[in-house]
């Protein structure tokens, strides 16, 4: 039994260098097709790795960047905005949402933030939640561990050790409450684009329901509600109304 147990360890761990072996190819491929500007050459390759269940920031940039060049606006913006959640700090890549957003037809204007907003949103996007998440669970664990060892070392007066707890108590809450609002924004929060040139926006999930307004390719929208096939959406502006999944890409 041990030695079945031990060759399906052996084979599954073959098995996963191999898969990280054909992703990693594919991925220098893509990229030397994109380098030599054979974008849709590339833009298969990438969705490629996407298909075997492979993730990441620069594969999400670099498909992004691949169909900017072939002018499909509308998944540039999804592949950036895809890649934005697991790079949010990544000077290029707001550069180059930036550009495609220039060529998204839509002008949603909405007030500038102020300047305590701006700072605050710097502060929460100054790490990915996966970072900030595990900042707060390191001081949660060290504020445990050295409130035990006072108890366990009550009958002396280690002050630096309360001290010190309370240090790594505040943290905890410093690093958690971005973690906690990240949370809220990416995982309870859904986002869409707009992938075809004009959608209809509709007032309930049905093509014979009023027609309130239409959106262009590239628009981006949260996602309030899902019915069927059906997103119901907010644009930036408060707009709301249902659209068809089957034109959208979801971020």
């Amino acid at each position: 039994m041990k030695n079945i147990i031990k060759r399906i360890a052996i084979l599954s761990l073959l098995i996963t260098l191999a898969i990280a072996q054909d992703v990693d190819f594919l991925f220098e491929k893509a990229n030397e097709h994109y380098q030599q500007e054979n974008f849709r050459e590339a833009i298969k390759l990438y969705e490629d790795i996407l298909r075997n269940g492979q993730e990441s920031g620069k594969l999400y940039y670099n498909l992004g960047n691949a169909y900017y060049k072939i002018d499909e606006i509308g998944k540039a913006v999804l592949y950036y905005e895809k890649a934005l959640v697991l790079m949010p700090e990544d000077e290029n890549l707001a550069f180059n949402l930036k550009l495609a957003n220039v060529k998204v037809q839509d002008r949603i204007q909405v007030p500038e933030d102020s300047f305590i907003i701006k700072v605050h949103q710097k502060f929460i996007n100054l790490f990915s939640i996966y970072v900030w998440s595990v900042l707060f669970s390191v001081f949660v664990l060290m504020a445990a561990l050295v409130f035990f060892i006072s108890v366990w070392l009550a009958k002396y007066d280690l002050k630096f050790l309360r001290n010190f707890a309370l240090i790594a108590i505040v943290m905890a809450m410093v690093s958690g409450y971005p973690t906690l609002q990240k949370h809220q924004k990416e995982e309870l929060t859904s986002k869409g684009v707009v992938l075809e040139t004009v959608v209809d926006v509709f007032a309930a999930p049905d093509s014979e329901s009023t027609r309130l307004f239409n959106i262009h390719e590239g628009t981006v929208f949260t996602i309030l509600d899902i019915d069927g096939s059906w997103f119901k959406i907010e644009l930036l502006d408060g707009k709301q109304g249902w659209v068809s999944r089957d034109d959208c890409g979801e971020v």
